[in-house]
């Protein structure tokens, strides 16, 4: 499609609109510039990647540089937008641009993020919280399979401590996941007595059982817009690296284009790959119908005959940037941007075939945690992984997302952080990229 006159089409529609991202990981909010008037990105943490970003032409600020004794809420999107300072840029950016509404977009919206919007008369692009929160929960995932027409695994949910495993069908392990974590630290695999040994600490906790299966595991992205659930080729999540977590669910970045690689051909056909678009649109279709609209992200595993949905992400994922960048290198309209158009209300014309927007991407990305069990500097983080520490001198945002010329194949390094910036246990603190 021809993305210029989209861009044209959009800043004369939204000439009167600011939008406002805002995130710890400014990063995540990158892609969509080219189609907005007035587009203002807001981190956390002051770092030189954002220096970077700016001398690429985006317009991104952090809230440390607004408020150096702010560092301690950089992590928060709710606090990041509480902050005085940080509205009175919203309100002066809103001033330059004569713009008569504000419009606000974050990562994963909260209820502090919604009283704040309400307080200011913002408008929010995100979902509900009381919506998000439904479909997200993992233990609530056994009542959206209730009427979902494709295959899945025999699931209990609910606190651990009243659930009747006996319900549970014979197998050596379970997956276990906890309502609440990040990046896989929530979840375990383990065997009847293991789940046993678990009521006592967690029992109170709200949790989703159902059979282990070994096999990969396949992610892909998508969007409710305009009344169509849009749904991207999948790709292949890399899990429980003991390099890179210390959780045997823990997610350690994506492969984009596994299906050039032999070595996933066996349990990756064609026909699973077929198997999981076809599920994650059926499964976000039972979503949109309980309230889902814009940016998504689904999981499912396969054993290589069948393709169970794991769980659903009513918001933007964690790859929305290099999946961007993807898109747009596809001359695809990313489904970054029409996320914001379907709380916009505002309707273009895109191509409504599956097949326009299930073509495989390139690259893979990888996520690099603190490992150690204390608080560690990024530029100590760097030093124990061989990398630079500085940002790459080849690092370039505006290359990465030009549609027209694709950027190299380089390994870059790129991190929301100062090199002095503490990282705590498990937390991410930069990423490698190979795009």
């Amino acid at each position: 499609m021809d993305l210029k006159k989209l861009s044209q089409y959009l800043h004369k529609k939204l000439a009167n609109d600011a939008i406002v991202f805002i995130s710890p990981d400014f990063k995540k909010g990158i892609g969509i510039e080219m189609f907005l008037p007035h587009y203002l990105v807001i981190g956390g943490y002051d770092s030189p990647l954002i220096k970077r970003a700016c001398e690429d032409g985006l317009n991104v600020i952090a809230m440390e540089s607004l408020d150096p004794k702010s560092a301690k809420d950089a992590h928060n999107s709710g606090k990041i937008l509480e902050n005085e300072k940080v509205q009175n840029h919203i309100r002066a950016f809103q001033k330059k641009c004569a713009a008569a509404k504000v419009h606000i977009l974050t990562f994963k919206g909260n209820s502090k993020i919604e009283l704040i919007c309400k307080k200011n008369k913002w408008g929010l692009l995100n979902l509900p919280m009381i919506i998000t929160t439904k479909l997200e929960d993992k233990a609530n995932f056994s009542k959206l399979l209730e009427k979902f027409d494709g295959e899945t695994l025999p699931t209990i949910c609910g606190v651990l401590n009243t659930l009747n495993l006996k319900k549970l069908p014979a197998s050596k392990k379970y997956a276990v996941q906890f309502t609440r974590g990040f990046g896989g630290s929530s979840t375990y695999f383990l065997d009847i007595k293991g789940i046993e040994k678990l009521r006592h600490s967690y029992g109170d906790h709200r949790v989703k059982i159902a059979p282990f299966v070994d096999g990969p595991t396949l992610t892909l992205n998508g969007c409710v817009y305009n009344d169509h659930v849009y749904t991207s080729y999948p790709f292949l999540q890399k899990t429980g690296d003991k390099k890179y977590t210390r959780y045997e669910g823990g997610s350690c970045g994506v492969d984009f284009d596994f299906g050039n690689k032999k070595a996933h051909a066996k349990k990756i056909s064609s026909a699973i790959v077929k198997k999981t678009v076809a599920c994650a649109a059926s499964l976000a279709g039972r979503a949109k119908r309980l309230g889902l609209k814009g940016f998504f992200g689904i999981d499912a595993i396969t054993d290589g005959k069948a393709v169970y949905p794991v769980e659903i992400n009513p918001r933007l994922t964690a790859n929305v940037h290099p999946f961007t960048a993807n898109q747009l290198h596809l001359n695809h309209a990313p489904f970054l941007l029409l996320h914001l158009l379907e709380f916009l209300k505002i309707t273009v014309l895109i191509p409504n075939s599956d097949r326009f927007h299930q073509r495989s991407y390139a690259g893979e990305t990888l996520i690099l945690r603190n490992l150690g069990n204390k608080p560690c500097k990024v530029s100590e983080l760097k030093k124990l992984c061989n990398l630079p520490a500085r940002v790459p001198a080849d690092y370039n945002f505006s290359r990465l997302l030009d549609s027209k010329t694709p950027s190299k194949k380089s390994k870059t390094c790129i991190a929301p952080f100062s090199p002095s910036s503490l990282i705590n246990p498990d937390f991410e603190w930069g990423e490698l990229w190979q795009l």
